[in-house]
């Protein structure tokens, strides 16, 4: 981060805020009522998952707030990154496997088309406040989607890289 400007650091700031509020959200509303559906312990993998999702929206909120000269900027981002990769090993090595294993290969299509809409329909920034599990959730996820994706239209994001065409 130390080769790039101030305008740099929000930009690339702003996208990953973009990119990181949205998967959160879609797998709470998608991939998490099918574990708990599918998964023996699912219940108590999806209650771990969403404990540590709660933590990142935490810190994410945090960080969507604070301007690029702020002393705070890079530690909050590291420490950030540091428990979204923790939290993305655990779910890639262990429950996302165990997922897959109880699906057939038209769930699983079924599933990550679902993803993806969803991402689509929710919210931009964090929302640590708002409710982490379907039905309110969703509707939290309705209310606040379109007032940050208002809000969007005025953010700077990377030129190449913007959500905003």
């Amino acid at each position: 981060m130390d080769n790039i400007n101030s305008d740099e650091r929000i930009r690339y700031r702003n996208l990953f805020v973009w990119e990181l509020a949205r998967l959160t959200v879609a797998k709470e509303i998608v991939v998490y009522p099918q574990m708990e559906k599918r998964l023996k312990y699912g219940r108590d993998i999806v209650s771990k998952d969403r404990d540590r999702h709660q933590t990142i929206k935490q810190q994410l909120y945090r960080f969507q707030s604070l301007q690029a000269e702020d002393l705070d900027f890079e530690p909050t981002f590291r420490n950030l990154f540091s428990n979204l990769q923790r939290h993305a090993k655990e779910e890639e090595e262990h429950d996302l496997p165990q997922l897959e294993a109880k699906l057939d290969d038209n769930s699983i299509l079924k599933l990550c088309h679902s993803f993806e809409r969803t991402k689509l329909l929710v919210p931009t920034r964090s929302h640590p406040l708002s409710p982490n599990s379907p039905p309110f959730q969703t509707v939290a996820a309705l209310v606040s989607a379109p007032i940050d994706k208002v809000a969007d239209i005025f953010r700077r994001f990377p030129k190449r890289e913007s959500p905003i065409q």
